[in-house]
C-alpha cells in the first residue's frame, strides 16, 4: 500500500488493514436481528481478549465501539477498526473522564 506516510517529508501517519472479506458484524447483525447464544458468546468473547489487549499490552483505550468498526476476517474472527477516538493511557491506566473531573472541580470549592 502507498500511502501518505510513504510520501518524503509527510507527517500524516496511516496504517494498513488485513483483508477482512467478511465486512461489518453490522450487516450481520442487521440481517438476523439477534445473534444466537453461541454467535453472541463467541464475539463477546473476542471482544474481550481485543480490548483486554489495546488496554493491558497496549495501552490504548478504545472509545468508538459499534457494530460498523468491528469486521470480520476470512476465518470469521473480529478485527477492531476505526481508532480516532482511541486514547493513549497515562502511566495510571486511567483517562480522565469529563465526570470525574466535575466531581473533582466541585470538591475543591
Amino acid at each position: 500500500m502507498y500511502g501518505p506516510s510513504s510520501l518524503a517529508g509527510n507527517t500524516t501517519k496511516s496504517s494498513q488493514l488485513d483483508y477482512c472479506p467478511g465486512g461489518e458484524i453490522f450487516t450481520y447483525l442487521r440481517r438476523a436481528k439477534r445473534f444466537d447464544e453461541k454467535t453472541a458468546l463467541f464475539y463477546a468473547a473476542e471482544m474481550v481478549l481485543i480490548l483486554e489487549f489495546l488496554h493491558d499490552v497496549k495501552g490504548v483505550a478504545y472509545r468508538d465501539m459499534k457494530p460498523e468498526n468491528i469486521l470480520l476476517d476470512a476465518e470469521g474472527h473480529l478485527k477492531l477498526v476505526d481508532f480516532g477516538f482511541a486514547k493513549k493511557l497515562g502511566t495510571s491506566g486511567r483517562i480522565p473522564s469529563l465526570a470525574w473531573l466535575g466531581v473533582a472541580w466541585l470538591t475543591k470549592r
